[in-house]
C-alpha cells in the first residue's frame, strides 16, 4: 500500500487505503471497531464509557463464538435435519455449517435454541465470521508464504550472470 501512494498517487485516498491493501478481506468495515477500538484504548483516546461498551460487546461475541464452535453435528445428524453437507464424515460445529451457502442461521437456531438466544449483534457477528472464514483461512496461508519468502535471503556468492535466462530479466543501471 505505501508503494502504492509513493508510486502511483492517490486521487481518493480514502477508497484506496482498503482497496489497495494486500490483504484487505482483513479491513472490513463490519470490523472496523473490533480492530481499531483496542489501539485507541491503548492510546487513551476512547473514553471509559465507550471502553465499557466495546468490553461488553466483544464479551457477548466471543461467548458467542465458543458456542458456535461447542455445537457440533456429523454429515448424518445434519442430513437427518435436512442440512446438506459433503457427506466425509467430519465432524461440524455450527461456525463451519453456517459458511454453507444454503444453510441459515434461522435452520441452525431451530435445531440448536441456545443460538436462538444470542443477541442480533452477535447473530450478526457469526454470519459474517462464517462467510469469510475459507476466504480469510487462504489469506492467512498467503500471508505466511509471503513472509517465508520475504525471509529468503540469497547468496551473494552465486555469479547470477550464470544463471540462464536470468541475466535478459535483469535491470541494468
Amino acid at each position: 500500500m505505501i508503494d502504492d501512494l509513493v508510486t502511483r498517487g492517490v486521487t481518493e485516498p480514502y477508497r484506496m487505503f482498503t482497496s489497495r491493501a494486500e490483504y484487505r478481506l482483513s479491513l472490513r468495515a463490519d470490523n472496523a471497531d473490533q480492530r481499531l477500538t483496542p489501539k485507541g484504548i491503548e492510546l487513551g483516546c476512547v473514553g471509559g464509557e465507550r471502553t465499557r461498551a466495546f468490553t461488553a460487546k466483544m464479551r457477548e461475541i466471543e461467548r458467542a463464538r465458543e458456542l458456535a464452535k461447542s455445537l457440533r453435528m456429523t454429515p448424518a445428524q445434519a442430513q437427518a435435519h435436512e442440512l446438506k453437507v459433503n457427506q466425509d464424515g467430519v465432524r461440524r460445529d455450527a461456525l463451519a455449517l453456517l459458511a454453507y451457502p444454503s444453510i441459515s442461521y434461522d435452520q441452525l437456531a431451530a435445531i440448536w435454541p441456545e443460538l436462538g438466544s444470542l443477541s442480533s449483534q452477535a447473530r450478526e457477528q457469526l454470519e459474517i465470521d462464517a462467510m469469510y472464514s475459507g476466504y480469510l483461512e487462504r489469506q492467512a496461508l498467503d500471508v505466511e508464504a509471503f513472509k517465508r519468502d520475504e525471509d529468503l535471503r540469497l547468496d551473494p556468492a552465486l555469479d547470477y550472470a550464470s544463471v540462464g535466462g536470468f541475466r535478459t530479466r535483469c535491470v541494468r543501471s
